[in-house]
């Protein structure tokens, strides 16, 4: 019989819309944060001393075909070990909530290449952000005839951390927020009004946080491809931060915040509309055709206004042209 978290929130979830590119822009900009936040007794071993390396390019050539459809971030990177020595982490970021049964050996065969690449010890970890409580590979075993490898790696579970949500709020870790972003979107996909609030509450963190103008520019990316809102909620949030900016005296606007106000400007002019739901569909769907960008450019702007509202209810590229057709 099968598990009943296969069906949970089977659909793929609408923050995946630019596939891994924050993930990864987040750990390699806060490699030691992000070790030091999800595994400690390795972070405690390294050597910070010597800048961190991304071997993300050789890593590719090394690529091992995944299930076509399923979204991943992967990193290798080089650090120094305390002794001395090289030492490889190969970072395995799932972002897509279903299980795969190949995933543990597929970790297994890209630690072996990097080990056969490289000759050097590897230490692999897999961040796991699905829906089903119950999937938690973090072995791979092979045997015959008496003999047995076994290979075990370390595991996060973003579940984990739902009940420490008030705790990741109040850590000094980057990735308490990233946490608590991406736990929050889950818990709002179906309350664009939930989800409003909480990317309002996590933004007025930011600000008040102290950190410098780069870092909570970085954050800031993270959180609103994360808390992605419907239109009309989008051009609530740009007023209400451009708002608190004001009030705190922030002396720096976010590519996001910029990006937004234009937006916001925008809106009752038919192009800006256009571009606006444009921008929430290549969020969700990926790039567009030229003719969807011509169909949604003629649309009244009653017409753009729903399709904005609808943008969060499609799965794939088939959802719209379906809506699209329906005139």
């Amino acid at each position: 019989m099968p598990d009943h978290d296969d069906d949970v929130h089977a659909e793929e979830p609408e923050w995946l819309a630019d596939n891994d590119s924050p993930w990864k822009e987040l750990i390699d900009a806060e490699f030691e944060s992000f070790l030091r936040f999800f595994a400690a007794h390795a972070a405690d071993d390294v050597d910070w001393s010597y800048e961190p390396v991304a071997l993300d390019s050789e890593l590719q050539a090394l690529s091992i075909d995944a299930e076509h459809g399923r979204r991943y971030a992967d990193k290798l990177v080089q650090v120094k070990h305390k002794n001395g020595d090289d030492v490889l982490v190969l970072v395995h970021v799932e972002v897509q909530g279903q299980r795969d049964p190949s995933f543990a050996a597929r970790m297994a065969a890209y630690r072996w290449r990097i080990q056969q690449q490289w000759g050097r010890p590897v230490f692999s970890m897999a961040v796991l952000v699905d829906d089903s409580p119950s999937w938690r590979p973090s072995a791979h075993t092979e045997s015959l005839w008496g003999n047995r490898v076994e290979f075990t790696f370390h595991v996060v579970k973003f579940l984990d951390f739902a009940p420490r949500i008030d705790e990741l709020l109040r850590s000094d870790n980057v990735f308490g927020v990233a946490v608590a972003a991406h736990l929050r979107a889950r818990a709002s996909r179906k309350n664009p009004q939930r989800r409003f609030g909480w990317k309002v509450e996590l933004t007025r963190l930011l600000l008040d946080r102290g950190e410098s103008a780069e870092r909570i520019q970085r954050l800031f990316r993270f959180i609103d491809w994360v808390l992605i809102l419907p239109a009309s909620l989008r051009v609530r949030y740009t007023q209400d931060i451009r708002q608190l900016r004001q009030e705190r005296r922030v002396p720096y606007v976010t590519t996001v915040d910029r990006d937004d106000l234009d937006d916001a400007r925008q809106q009752g002019m038919q192009q800006g509309q256009a571009a606006l739901v444009l921008r929430l569909l290549e969020r969700k769907l990926g790039v567009v055709s030229d003719e969807v960008r011509a169909a949604v450019a003629n649309l009244a702007p009653p017409r753009l206004e729903a399709l904005a509202d609808a943008v969060l209810d499609f799965r794939d590229r088939d959802d719209l042209h379906r809506w699209l057709g329906r005139g």
